[in-house]
């Protein structure tokens, strides 16, 4: 229902808000390539403490 939410207020790609959601309820980090979805997220008041970009896995784990 999360998913088809926030599809509703404007984002369309309902295959990253079904992973976004499911993260979000299961308390488990979601790595996305998909920056403007992070935006769109934090721009509607969503937890986008369970979004990880790439960029931003790369830069914490990636090799050194």
């Amino acid at each position: 229902m999360k998913a088809l939410e926030l599809r509703r207020r404007g984002f369309r790609d309902l295959i990253d808000l079904l992973l976004y959601a499911t993260a979000l309820t299961n308390g488990v980090l979601f790595l996305t390539r998909d920056a403007q979805l992070l935006r769109f997220l934090a721009e509607e008041g969503e937890d986008v403490c369970v979004v990880l970009l790439e960029e931003e896995f790369l830069e914490r784990f990636g090799q050194r």
